[in-house]
């Protein structure tokens, strides 16, 4: 059992959140939040019985004993330098690891979106932003590996912790979100259009088409989870937005294809 994502609906205000993360402790205030919540989740686990296996597998098979009189056999001679090397990149693995799982834990319990500024920040400032992008990845492969619900995503505003589109049926079920209960207005349908014909469509591109001043409709889609980000490798500044299984599926979509043909629609 894995604990459920962050949504976007949250008790902490504004005033709150800013103040949460700011002052000399906030890293000792995250540390604790993150225990509190493992602790809860391990504490489930517990009931269903997910950690009888690990605790068996921790014990091991017993080490052997040198029969009396056997003489020991002396270890192999080992290259300092191969020694050294080694020990190295033991510790550049572990600073890996725990860049890793200090942003898991801001994003887990934060409040809001996280910028690689705010992310390297929280962890000292020296961090540099390969290693911000190479943890977040590999925390990405570890949620798809152990097929957690959840992952990390890079949208408007910063990356944040989100539910995996096959999981959004359970999503829906839950809170009862459908169709009727996504209300956009017209100018926000006639970016959501654009996007859906159009994409990968950048934010020069929107304007180019009649739609200037299109940010507040990308966030306000951005944050239905109709719309996503996409980067190019080869350009990684650009950003462009594509529609998201989500905008599929409230839309009674099986594929992209399935949209109506432009011709019928007015796009200036």
């Amino acid at each position: 059992m894995q604990p459920d994502p962050p949504t976007e609906s949250c008790t902490m205000s504004a005033g709150e959140s800013s103040q949460w993360w700011s002052g000399q402790s906030e890293l000792e205030d995250l540390e604790e939040a993150y225990r509190r919540a493992l602790a809860a989740n391990e504490a489930a686990e517990s009931l269903i019985g997910t950690t009888a296996a690990s605790a068996e597998s921790a014990a091991g098979p017993a080490p052997d004993v040198p029969a009396a009189g056997t003489p020991e056999l002396l270890p192999p001679a080992s290259d300092p330098h191969a020694a050294g090397r080694s020990e190295l990149e033991d510790e550049q693995t572990t600073e890996r690891l725990e860049i890793a799982r200090v942003i898991e834990a801001a994003l887990f319990v934060g409040a809001e979106r996280l910028t690689s500024k705010r992310l390297r920040r929280l962890l000292g400032g020296t961090v540099d932003q390969d290693l911000v992008t190479d943890a977040i990845d590999r925390l990405n492969r570890e949620y798809a590996a152990e097929n957690r619900p959840y992952e990390i995503r890079l949208e408007l505003g910063g990356y944040r912790m989100a539910l995996r589109p096959e999981f959004e049926k359970v999503r829906r079920r839950v809170y009862g979100l459908g169709p009727k209960e996504v209300r956009l207005s017209h100018d926000a349908l006639e970016v959501l259009a654009l996007v859906a014909y159009f994409q990968p469509i950048t934010r020069r591109e929107l304007e180019h088409k009649g739609r200037p001043n299109a940010g507040g409709l990308l966030r306000q889609l951005l944050r239905r989870e109709l719309i996503c980000i996409q980067r190019d490798p080869d350009r990684p500044k650009e950003v462009k937005y594509c529609t998201t299984d989500r905008f599929l599926s409230l839309f009674g979509l099986g594929s992209i294809e399935e949209l109506p043909q432009p011709d019928d629609f007015d796009f200036k």
